[in-house]
């Protein structure tokens, strides 16, 4: 059997990963170094409105790389689906398309839950970020 890091990490690891390499990508990060704190850094909440629609358009490219998570995986089951073939006398699925299905829809259903979060909060920073300007 040939090792495989989703199975190994789970898929909850998987999706922390892309976002900590979504992030360090070129999203927004407000943080600070100081001496005193564990790891060195503190998060700077976000006070002016360039800050919060700056952090709005980072959860909406968040968002966009979630939803683009989403089609891969289901391009991807799709294409396995016509790859594996089916026993014509079996009644079951196939045990490899439903290890791979159970895995694609787990997968797909956390990038969506990240995604509406991730939209959730876009909404909220722009909205602050709208009042702080007094629109």
């Amino acid at each position: 059997m040939r090792y495989c890091a989703v199975r190994k990490l789970g898929v909850g690891s998987v999706i922390v990963g892309i976002m900590v390499v979504a992030l360090a990508s070129g999203g927004v990060v407000f943080a600070a170094e100081t001496a005193g704190q564990p790891g060195g850094m503190s998060v700077k909440i976000p006070e002016t409105a360039q800050e919060h629609l700056a952090m709005a358009a980072s959860y909406r490219e968040k968002v966009k790389t979630y939803l683009q998570e989403v089609e891969t995986h289901q391009q991807m089951l799709e294409a396995y689906r016509y790859k594996v073939v089916a026993t014509p006398k079996s009644i079951y699925e196939n045990p490899w398309l439903k290890k791979m299905r159970k895995h694609c829809e787990a997968y797909i259903a956390d990038a969506r839950r990240l995604a509406a979060a991730a939209q959730k909060f876009a909404d909220y920073h722009e909205l602050r970020g709208k009042e702080l300007q007094g629109q």
